[in-house]
C-alpha cells in the first residue's frame, strides 16, 4: 500500500472514530435524567433507557437520537421537540404525551401506544407502524409522508391537514364538533 493511501486510510478511521464519540450520550445528562425525572435539551443520544419509568418526565428539547426505549414507560412526559429520529420506541407506552414538533423520522414505532398523545406538527417521515395505537391522538399537521404502516390504529385520532402516506394532506372531517351550550 502506498503511504498516501495508507494514511488517507487511517486519517478516515480516525475522522470516524472520533465522530462517533461525539455523538455519544452525556453521562451527566443521563443522571440528571434518573435521579430528577428532568432533562432538558439534553443530549441522550444513543442512550439505552429499555424498560426505564420515565412517567411525567420533562425530556422537552432532548436528543434521544438512536435511543433505545424498548418498553419505556412515558406516559405523560413533556417531548415536546424532542429529537427521536431512528429511535428504537418498540412496545414503549407513551399515552398523554406531549410530542408537540418531536422528531419521530425513521423511529421504530411497533406496539408503541400514543394514546390521547399531542403529536401536533410531529414529524413521523418513515417511521415504522404495527400495531401502533394513536386512539385519540391530536396529530393536527402531523408529517406522516412515507411511513411504513403495517396496522395502526386511529380510533378517534384528529388527523386534520396532517400529511398522509403519499404526502397529501388529509381533510377528512376537519371540523371539531362544538361544545353544546347549556340553557
Amino acid at each position: 500500500m502506498k503511504p498516501v493511501t495508507l494514511l488517507a486510510a487511517l486519517t478516515a478511521l480516525l475522522t470516524l472514530g472520533l465522530s462517533a464519540t461525539a455523538h455519544a450520550y452525556d453521562q451527566a445528562d443521563l443522571e440528571r435524567l434518573l435521579d430528577q425525572n428532568e432533562c432538558r435539551n439534553c443530549n441522550l443520544h444513543g442512550a439505552d433507557l429499555r424498560d426505564y419509568d420515565l412517567r411525567g418526565a420533562d425530556l422537552s428539547g432532548a436528543n434521544l437520537h438512536r435511543a433505545n426505549l424498548f418498553q419505556v414507560r412515558l406516559d405523560g412526559a413533556d417531548l415536546t421537540e424532542a429529537n427521536l429520529s431512528r429511535a428504537n420506541l418498540a412496545e414503549a407506552s407513551l399515552q398523554g404525551t406531549d410530542l408537540n414538533q418531536a422528531d419521530l423520522n425513521h423511529a421504530l414505532l411497533r406496539y408503541a401506544d400514543f394514546t390521547a398523545a399531542n403529536l401536533v406538527n410531529a414529524n413521523l417521515n418513515r417511521a415504522y407502524l404495527e400495531e401502533t395505537v394513536f386512539r385519540q391522538a391530536e396529530m393536527h399537521q402531523a408529517n406522516l409522508r412515507d411511513v411504513v404502516m403495517v396496522s395502526a390504529d386511529f380510533t378517534d385520532a384528529f388527523l386534520c391537514e396532517a400529511t398522509n402516506p403519499v404526502g397529501l394532506p388529509y381533510r377528512h372531517n376537519c371540523a371539531r364538533p362544538q361544545p353544546t351550550a347549556q340553557p
